[in-house]
């Protein structure tokens, strides 16, 4: 679920990604990097946007665990 939460953060900024999974985790990996601007100019994630992916994975399984606990 971890790797879904950066995976779908990825994808909500225009950026396709693939989810990898080893015997001791995983990885989200975004295809390109980049996103395509309103004139059609490439252009890199934000900061902000980076940190949003980044903390993506750890809400998504505090969420579920609230779901999990809750019922």
């Amino acid at each position: 679920m971890h790797e879904l939460g950066h995976a779908l953060a990825f994808r909500y900024f225009g950026i396709e990604s693939e989810i990898v999974l080893y015997q001791m985790g995983g990885l989200a990996i975004p295809g390109a990097g980049m996103i395509w601007g309103r004139q059609g100019r490439k252009r890199s994630l934000t900061h902000m946007n980076q940190i949003i992916v980044s903390a993506a994975g750890p809400l998504i399984q505090l969420l579920l665990a609230a779901v999990v606990g809750v019922s």
